[in-house]
């Protein structure tokens, strides 16, 4: 299973209701908002999807599939910008 973890080569630094991706080789920085805060501060330790959507089902209202795929599409926007990274749990013993 796939877990989703921070890029610890980033800076992450929560700022009111958004927080600040500070990357210290380029020096560029991306700005979440609160949503994405929310999703990035459920992740200080490698974490499943499912982990994830729970956690935010618990913070925002609507309908869970609505918000699944709302979460899904930020953590792919994430991945890509290197943001976040993958990695596979080790379910051994």
């Amino acid at each position: 299973m796939s877990m989703y973890m921070r890029n610890p080569d980033l800076d992450f630094i929560g700022v009111d209701d958004t927080m600040a991706v500070f990357d210290t080789g380029t020096g560029d920085t991306t700005v979440l908002d609160r949503a994405g805060l929310e999703i990035v501060s459920l992740i200080d330790h490698p974490v499943s999807f499912q982990e994830i959507l729970e956690g935010i089902l618990r913070v925002f209202e609507g309908g869970e599939d609505i918000i699944k795929a709302d979460v899904q599409e930020f953590l792919d926007q994430m991945l890509e910008q290197h943001i976040l990274l993958t990695t596979e749990a080790d379910h051994a013993g």
